[in-house]
């Protein structure tokens, strides 16, 4: 009933702002995303503009209720039109990436000699610079640039079918513009985290990096310890800003890039 009723405002274009709230409403008490994304398609194919942002990111939250990663992906970046939605919509296209990304197995070794890495950008570095793999002095490295903020850490995460037994992670890495402050969160399926000790790198030479999750400190809201085969995602988090007065832009590099 409520689907045959949101269909039918849809192809008004007068009442179109009703569309969508009915869509969002469907979308809550009726408990089936795909019914809501019909009701976003059928206005989107209304043609009428004004609400057509919001409801691209209100259609990208249902098809990623679906598991409709890829279309949750490709309307949610032209959600991004709309500034009222944009950190919403960069959080939901941050998850829909990292399911789409997820690794399967460890261990996992990523030389950056192809650009196969699964890493993805957290939507707090949008704007922030680009990450990617490059090549640097001869070797094929990923290029993660930034800027520098107090209070605003930019980070690049991973994320892992579930029962993967993650133990730990190492790379090599470098700064370059200024030494880089970096740590490790581990989140659970339900949310906990845990932190690594911090790492410092500068620009002198490449540091060898290895952290074992057993030595991570649960923060706000986990327990410890961390137990192996409940880690979902890893976030590599640059957090310069909160541990010196360095601020502008910078560039982290990293290699040999290993989930044990």
């Amino acid at each position: 009933m409520l689907l045959a009723v949101g269909l039918g405002w849809a192809v008004d274009p007068s009442s179109a702002w009703k569309a969508l709230y009915e869509a969002r409403f469907v979308q809550i008490a009726d408990g089936a995303p795909e019914n809501a994304g019909q009701l976003y398609a059928s206005l989107l194919a209304d043609g009428s503009e004004g609400e057509s942002a919001s409801t691209y990111y209100w259609m990208g939250q249902a098809r990623l209720s679906t598991g409709d990663l890829e279309g949750a992906s490709e309307v949610l970046k032209l959600a991004l039109a709309d500034p009222r939605y944009r950190e919403e919509t960069l959080a939901l296209l941050e998850e829909a990436n990292l399911r789409l990304r997820s690794i399967a197995g460890v261990p996992a070794r990523f030389d950056f000699e192809a650009d196969t890495f699964p890493g993805v950008r957290s939507g707090a570095g949008a704007g922030r610079g680009q990450a990617g793999v490059q090549q640097v002095d001869g070797r094929g490295v990923y290029a993660w640039t930034t800027t520098i903020r107090p209070g605003e850490p930019d980070g690049v995460a991973l994320r892992f079918r579930s029962g993967t037994e993650v133990t730990g992670v190492r790379w090599v890495a470098r700064s370059r513009g200024a030494p880089a402050v970096l740590q490790v969160v581990a989140v659970d399926r339900w949310g906990g985290a845990w932190t690594s000790t911090e790492v410092v790198v500068d620009d002198d030479d490449w540091y060898d990096v290895h952290l074992r999750i057993a030595d991570f400190v649960a923060v706000e809201g986990a327990s410890s310890p961390l137990r192996i085969g409940r880690v979902v995602e890893l976030r590599l988090e640059d957090v310069t800003g909160e541990r010196s007065d360095v601020r502008g832009p910078h560039t982290i590099l990293l290699d040999d890039f290993v989930v044990e």
